[in-house]
């Protein structure tokens, strides 16, 4: 049988302290371990509720710019109205509910007690157009608006804009023509009663009716 001396029993001594050291740390480590694994879930979590916080403020954020640029140009323009040169130049994009159209000014002449608008409609597409609306508003030209104008000239301008503006005269007309694709179609309108300056400013929209494709060839 071995006895075992006093050197032999500091070095198991030794030993069982460094077994119960190693276990101490492995249990600290294990701690902080599980404590670092705690504070970054909390702080996962945290982010994710912060960029669905984000998410919907964006979205709100989106509404109210979209419902007030609606409500802006509601206010201003109502309808895709758009402006016609009534001496003939250039031709203005109208945009409908079924695509957009070109129009130019063929002539504005006098008539009875007021003006006949010939204009120009051309379909750009493959698609023919049975029957469609316009909505024609004429007046006298707008208030120029200056280049740098100083905050009290801009709100005088929107003050002569909105009179200016209630002193258009509106006019709805229904036709039965067709627009045929790729080509320009002839139509005539009469603004009356009109004088000279009170068609100095056209501008119209446009809504159309029946719409058919070209048939293949089978």
């Amino acid at each position: 049988m071995k006895i075992l001396t006093v050197k032999n029993l500091g070095i198991v001594s030794l030993v069982i302290s460094s077994i119960f050291l190693c276990s101490c740390r492995d249990d600290d480590a294990n701690t902080k371990i599980s404590q670092l694994e705690t504070e970054l879930t909390a702080q996962r979590e945290a982010q994710a509720k912060f960029v669905a916080w984000v998410a919907s403020r964006d979205q709100q954020v989106n509404k109210q710019i979209t419902y007030m640029a609606d409500e802006v140009y509601k206010k201003f323009f109502g309808e895709n109205y758009a402006v016609i040169d009534p001496n003939g130049q250039g031709f203005a994009k109208i945009e409908s509910n079924n695509g957009m159209f070109l129009a130019s000014c063929k002539a504005a002449e006098p008539y009875l007690d007021g003006h006949k608008l010939t204009l120009n409609i051309g379909n750009p597409y493959y698609m023919k157009y049975s029957g469609f609306t316009m909505k024609v508003r004429f007046g006298t030209r707008p208030p120029d608006y200056l280049k740098e104008p100083t905050p009290e000239q801009t709100t005088q301008w929107q003050k002569k804009y909105n009179e200016w503006e209630k002193s258009l005269t509106y006019k709805e007309l229904n036709f039965t023509d067709e627009l045929l694709p790729g080509t320009w179609t002839k139509v005539e309108m009469i603004l009356a009663p009109s004088k000279p300056d009170e068609v100095a400013y056209i501008s119209v929209s446009m809504k159309t009716d029946q719409v058919s494709l070209l048939k293949s060839k089978e």
